[in-house]
């Protein structure tokens, strides 16, 4: 295995740096590849980051333009679900159909037997099944965005930062005198240039409405739904809070708020588009721990199947928003996930 070629996804990062030193000196026959996503300043440091690592490391460095698939599979449908009312979650369609999904292809293509990523998380295989896993880092895990990677996915893919603290990878970058030439860590997504509500307000503009209250009270103005996701607390603009958002009336574009924070609380929602990671569905009922963001705490719910490609979840959870990603584990085992939506009548 070790004397196989891998193509290690070079974003101009600490992590990705350091997948491809360690990769390196565990004997594998390394390259890295840069993918171009989006029209960016901040894209384009990661790629003359990516350059300078690639030559540290004495390796060559693919250049893949995406741009086109990006906007299709990435941009165009984030947008059409922020229009519907929805807080879609830009980075899973991205994984799915790019940086685990399209550049894989392109690596197998190639040449190349494996892909690696910085991504913090790990995979193992027992049983003729691979299967994915939280990474020891808890703090820095980002399994939770992996949750579309099918059984012919993980039988390429390399997570060689899962058995890793982030305070280990930045000591190994500093003593790889890599420190210099990388890009600091970016919190934005790769295509928003200042901030998601003005990237928003730049591509749907602005559609005035009212703010109502829990007895049908119109409290204030909101400036286009689009702008607010279930929870949110702040920046809504309302005096003698605190609200919460609490629901969207999308046919009268009305912002539905409360104070009462118990008001945001649901017992079942619906999952479309449901995967699961070991490649057939598991008996049902289902009893796992379901997270619905990337920072929740997973809570204990039971799955079973509702209209063929839907699923109705049963879990108390708080702020269940329609886009975002509910993702199933067992224990510290990523089992699946789907895409939250209001009901099994709306996409």
């Amino acid at each position: 295995m070790k004397k196989k070629k891998v193509l290690v996804a070079l974003s101009g990062g600490a992590d990705s740096a350091v997948v491809a030193g360690l990769l390196q000196r565990s004997g594998f026959q390394v390259e890295g590849a840069f993918m171009e996503l989006a029209d960016n300043p901040e894209l384009e440091k990661g790629r003359l980051a990516a350059q300078a690592v690639a030559g540290r490391l004495n390796f060559p460095l693919w250049v893949f333009n995406f741009r086109s698939v990006f906007l299709r599979e990435v941009i165009k449908p984030t947008l059409e679900d922020y229009r519907r009312g929805w807080t879609p979650n830009p980075c899973v369609l991205c994984n799915h159909h790019l940086k685990l999904g399209l550049f894989l292809e392109k690596a197998q293509a190639a040449g190349f037997s494996w892909v690696a990523s910085g991504h913090y998380a790990k995979k193992s295989r027992r049983i003729r099944r691979y299967r994915l896993w939280r990474a020891k880092d808890k703090k820095k895990d980002q399994s939770y965005f992996l949750w579309t990677l099918s059984q012919e996915h993980l039988a390429h893919l390399l997570f060689p930062l899962g058995n890793y603290l982030q305070s280990q990878v930045r000591d190994l970058a500093k003593n790889w005198q890599l420190e210099k030439i990388i890009r600091p860590a970016s919190q934005d997504l790769c295509f928003v240039k200042q901030g998601m509500n003005y990237f928003l307000k730049e591509k749907l503009g602005e559609r005035p409405g009212a703010i109502i209250g829990p007895e049908g009270k119109i409290l204030g103005q909101h400036s286009g739904l689009w702008f607010y996701t279930l929870g949110q607390r702040k920046d809504i603009g309302l005096a003698g809070g605190p609200f919460y958002v609490v629901g969207k009336d999308i046919r009268k574009n009305r912002l539905l708020v409360s104070q009462k924070k118990k008001d945001l609380e649901r017992e079942e929602f619906y999952l479309k588009e449901v995967n699961w990671i070991r490649g057939r569905e598991p008996s049902f009922p289902y009893s796992g721990q379901i997270k619905i963001r990337s920072q929740a705490k997973p809570r204990r719910g039971v799955i079973t199947p509702k209209n063929f490609s839907l699923h109705l979840c049963r879990s108390s959870q708080e702020a269940v928003t329609p886009g975002q990603s509910a993702v199933i584990y067992q224990g510290e085992e990523v089992v699946g996930g789907g895409i939250i939506i209001n009901s099994p009548f709306r996409r």
